[in-house]
């Protein structure tokens, strides 16, 4: 994840619902400087604050984080007793950029 495009991205949305700091930081019960963190990127909202902020902002999770530029950086497939990597496999499935590689559904 680009953390300054997750800043701006979190920005620019609250902007474009005429949302104030101080408003997203009252309906997520955090404080105006905590968004203003994550608005220029000196943090990151904690896990459970996720889906309230993406509830807020009217954006699904996927585009919050942009899920696009999704690494894969371990894969395994198993039946319980024995697995085998195959993150290597799994990244040429999916192929650059995150979408499917041609021929994969």
């Amino acid at each position: 994840m680009d953390e300054r495009r997750f800043a701006m991205d979190i920005a620019r949305a609250r902007r474009e619902r005429g949302i104030t700091q101080d408003g997203l930081a009252k309906r997520l019960g955090v404080t105006a400087q905590a968004i203003s963190k994550w608005e220029n990127g000196h943090s990151l909202p904690e896990t459970a604050l996720l889906g309230a902020l993406a509830r807020e902002l009217e954006l699904s999770l996927d585009s919050l984080f942009d899920v696009h530029e999704l690494t894969i950086l371990e894969a395994r497939y198993g039946d319980g007793i024995d697995s085998a990597d195959v993150t290597r496999r799994a990244g040429r499935v999916i192929g650059p950029g995150g979408g499917a590689a041609p021929g994969c559904v």
